[in-house]
């Protein structure tokens, strides 16, 4: 008796065990396999050697040929395919955006096998809807979405894979309208082109020392003055100059001489296409120069293959090139693709060939757009420069191009009030600061703590400045005396901390919540963060309240400094 279809060994990598044993049903399905002995027989005789294996762990102490088939099936889809949480499922469906390079048919079939487990039965098709409005991550099909007034799953299935049909054929459509607006040359006996009659006529119009319309007179020409880089006479630009030769010769030599008198060069790029090449595509590199101050470049960040990578723009460019050094630094050795022979070539505005290491397709993302254009890598280490190719599929944010960078002029502000920021230390005017006592509360003189001797010195350098500062004094007796304890800051240096629980209450002050100071900074535009240096010592205590803050420490202060004091002057 002849069988239908055939089942293999269970492969992890190509599917779940529940998807296994779904297949083998329709298997047994097929050949008319009712009987679970057979049933169980043929899942043991295919499963293979590991599956086996697992299957006679799990069945231990008896042999799973001794076990009926719907409790191997059991067995192993506890252990395989244990029962996901609901929750976790549901996440992993809210979280799941469509991918770059991602079809949206693709994602739609995927969405579909996370929602298995979520359990949405009634309210599946909402959710599916809902998640293609807010995961397609492209935001011309979000906002034709968003737009509909009565947007079912089905709606928004089929609107979405139109709109992405229409993008592919409109993307070939201009691929196709590219390669039509080359130049076509003519070709005639020889591989020479005949000139028409416009041409003829502007090249007898144009002035003979210059090379442009119409002809000038004397010290109107601006090439009166100026050497021929070809036969090095005065008087006119290599352009025009007789001696040159053929026209093979001519296209070799340079005509930026018009530019050799200035001195302020600031550079601009720009790739434009080149008629003189008999190639299928050539492209021209300009570079020219002016006598004005530089504007800064109009600059934006693309996510080119995954990576940031900072582009001038240029509409000037036909193609869209980086330097190699931006290349090799952005993209390990591993991750970077093989580049491909390019047929494109650059030339600088002197006509020298600019070296070409290769082209690749990429993968580029731009606020909820991903396309995939054709990138130029050129040697060396100048601008990454975005061409015309680029601009026509991706929509730049130009708001955020234009928007102009204000530094803010610290340097004059802290002129104006250079006493707030000095560096000595600050008094607030004006304010004493009383500290509330408890009634019951008796003095007590605490004896000085002992001090780590990795601190000793950094401790008594900060005593110093305190002393110095004005902002404790020696006192030689106190009703009331607490230790101190020495903290290291951030900086290395020392705070000096002291324990006054004992006497003073608990100053209260409501300070406000996160959720507070987030309500009150609704809709700021202009933030500013003020940290004053040693702030506590800014506040200047009553003469009731300082015996209160008395501190008891080892230095030679009190009764300690009036001893060595003496005994100094003894000694001397």
């Amino acid at each position: 008796m002849a069988t239908f279809g055939t089942i293999g060994e269970f492969r992890e990598d190509e599917g779940s065990w529940s998807q296994y044993i779904e297949r083998m049903g329709h298997y047994f399905d097929a050949n008319s396999i009712v009987d679970g002995g057979r049933k169980r027989s043929i899942l043991l005789s295919v499963c293979g050697a590991s599956t086996y294996k697992l299957m006679s762990s799990l069945t231990t102490p008896r042999k799973p040929g001794e076990v009926d088939f719907q409790e191997l099936v059991k067995l192993m889809i506890d252990h395989r395919d244990p029962k996901p949480s609901v929750i976790v499922q549901r996440f992993k469906f809210n979280s799941r955006a469509r991918k770059p390079e991602e079809s949206i048919s693709t994602y739609i079939a995927e969405l579909r096998r996370v929602a298995i487990e979520c359990k949405f039965d009634t309210i599946l098709d909402e959710m599916l809807r809902d998640r293609i409005v807010c995961g397609v991550a492209d935001d011309r099909i979000q906002r034709r979405l968003l737009a509909e007034p009565t947007l079912t799953f089905e709606k928004a299935k089929d609107i979405a894979l139109a709109m992405e049909l229409a993008d592919k054929i409109t993307a070939d459509l201009r691929e196709q309208n590219k390669r039509s607006d080359m130049v076509n040359k003519i070709a005639f006996a020889g591989g020479r082109r005949m000139p028409t009659q416009r041409q003829f006529s502007e090249k007898h119009s144009r002035c003979g020392r210059c090379g442009e319309g119409p002809r000038k007179q004397g010290a109107d020409c601006p090439a009166i003055d100026e050497d021929c880089f070809h036969c090095g006479k005065k008087g006119h630009y290599v352009v025009v100059c007789k001696a040159r030769g053929t026209k093979k010769d001519q296209r070799k030599v340079t005509y930026q001489q018009r530019e050799q008198a200035s001195s302020n060069k600031s550079r601009t790029y720009q790739i434009a296409e080149e008629e003189e090449e008999e190639e299928s595509e050539t492209y021209g590199l300009f570079q020219h120069s002016v006598n004005k101050a530089k504007p800064p470049p109009y600059m934006t960040k693309l996510s080119v293959k995954g990576k940031e990578v900072n582009f001038q723009v240029d509409t000037g460019s036909a193609v869209t090139i980086i330097n190699e050094e931006t290349w090799l630094s952005h993209w390990s050795e591993k991750d970077r693709p093989i580049l491909n022979d390019s047929t494109i070539r650059l030339r600088t505005y002197t006509k020298h060939l600019v070296d070409i290491v290769g082209e690749y397709e990429v993968t580029v993302c731009y606020e909820n757009q991903t396309v995939r254009v054709l990138l130029i890598v050129a040697r060396g280490g100048g601008p990454n420069l975005m061409g015309r190719d680029w601009l026509d599929v991706i929509r730049l944010n130009w708001r955020e191009i234009y928007l102009v960078k204000v530094e803010n002029d610290v340097s004059s502000l802290m002129a104006d009030y250079k006493e707030l920021f000095a560096p000595e230390l600050g008094k607030l005017k004006g304010v004493e600061v009383d500290l509330d006592i408890d009634e019951e509360a008796s003095p007590r003189f605490l004896k000085a703590r002992p001090v780590p001797f990795a601190l000793r010195n950094r401790l008594d350098e900060e005593l110093d400045r305190l002393l110095a500062n004005d902002i404790i004094e020696p006192v030689q007796y106190s009703n009331w005396a607490a230790p101190i304890v020495p903290v290291v800051k951030g900086d290395g240096s020392i705070r000096v901390c002291g324990d006054y629980k004992t006497a003073a209450r608990s100053d209260t002050y409501p300070i406000p919540r996160v959720e507070e100071l987030f309500a009150r900074l609704a809709n700021g535009k202009q933030f500013s963060k003020l940290d004053l240096s040693h702030a506590y010592q800014q506040l200047v205590l009553s003469e009731k309240s300082r015996e209160l803050v008395t501190i008891n420490t080892s230095a030679d202060y009190g009764i300690g400094a009036g001893w060595h004091s003496r005994r100094g002057s003894l000694l001397r």
